[in-house]
């Protein structure tokens, strides 16, 4: 199991699995799998380019990575992973070098390698 810190870096978390398998996300009160397809769809859908985090769950940006991961899960796996776990991914993303993750003030952004 690996831990490291949300893209904010403000709460750590733990999870196991990598960019090119299943990711599982542990809390206490419970697990959360990103698919490898949804990780996979991700990076190739940005790769190069500079978006924001945009993880709220309540005023989730259309041009965000939060609303990205909600939508997408929502048309292919017909359940709806909330935009918050997309500071889980992008810091996963950071982690295994395949995006840099700056603030512009509150907001995170993602820099897709």
């Amino acid at each position: 199991m690996k831990e490291t810190t949300t893209a904010g870096g403000r709460a750590s978390f733990k999870y196991e699995g990598s960019t090119s398998s299943d990711i599982q996300l542990f809390f206490k009160s419970a697990t959360i799998t990103i698919p490898t397809k949804l990780i996979k769809t991700t990076l190739a859908n940005f790769q190069g380019k500079t978006i924001i985090g945009g993880f709220s769950m309540t005023d989730t940006p259309v041009e965000g990575l939060g609303y990205y991961i909600r939508e997408y899960s929502k048309s292919e796996f017909n359940r709806s992973l909330s935009p918050r776990y997309a500071s889980h991914l992008s810091a996963i993303f950071r982690d295994e070098g395949l995006a840099n993750l700056t603030k512009d003030g509150r907001r995170v952004v993602v820099n897709f390698k």
